[in-house]
């Protein structure tokens, strides 16, 4: 919908300006502390590089599940009377690809037949009560659909969250152990996995967007990917 494209282009802008100051937080540190990016490669021992690996994987498995129930908690809140208009979202999960395709078809019918008889006979004709009946149960069952895969992304990032503070508690027990590496060196990763995580949120909700813009059949707008 409009407003779900306005608050992911809102949201998009928020984390992109968040990302460059997480950058310039890296290059101001350098000037700072004099480390180089040579000296960058040395900072971690094999287990860390490791764990950061493992972390990045995570920190993007939580971006992604992050932009997804954002986008479900807002459709949820607009109510069953909105719920028809974001079927698409129940695409590409465990939902029956089937019952999805009857579900978008019965739609379809329903809003052209509603306009039909409108147009035809008038606002006040019977058989639209009978019509709005139906839509307004078929709208009641997708939005079921949509409360029920909003409350598994939410187990989802939930659970993928506490993986991302697991895999940050043993880089930081690593460090910790690693008598040759520095506060300074800890610091600067930790400025680094920031802004990676930043733009991984970033690219998230790009892809998100694009996929809400697309949905209202107008061209997308040119937007950066941070990288």
């Amino acid at each position: 919908t409009s407003a779900a494209a306005d608050w992911l282009q809102q949201r998009l802008a928020e984390i992109g300006e968040s990302q460059r100051n997480a950058s310039l937080a890296i290059q101001d540190y350098r000037r700072q502390t004099g480390l180089s990016v040579g000296q960058d490669r040395n900072l971690t021992r094999q287990r860390i590089e490791s764990l950061s690996g493992q972390l990045a994987e995570a920190q993007a498995e939580t971006a992604r599940l992050r932009a997804l129930s954002d986008e479900l908690q807002m459709v949820v809140r607009a109510g069953p009377e909105a719920a028809s208009s974001s079927v698409s979202l129940l695409s590409g999960t465990a939902a029956d690809p089937a019952e999805i395709a009857l579900l978008r078809t019965e739609s379809a019918t329903l809003i052209s037949r509603i306009a039909e008889v409108e147009a035809s006979y008038g606002a006040d004709h019977p058989q639209l009560d009978t019509l709005r009946s139906e839509k307004t149960a078929l709208d009641s069952r997708i939005y079921a659909l949509l409360q029920n895969l909003d409350d598994q992304y939410r187990t989802q990032l939930s659970i993928a969250t506490q993986q991302e503070a697991g895999l940050r508690r043993d880089i930081d027990t690593e460090g910790q152990s690693a008598g040759s590496i520095s506060q300074e060196q800890i610091r600067l990763n930790e400025l680094q996995q920031r802004s990676d995580a930043l733009s991984s949120l970033y690219n998230s909700y790009l892809l998100r967007y694009e996929e809400s813009v697309q949905r209202q059949s107008f061209p997308i707008p040119s937007v950066r990917i941070v990288t």
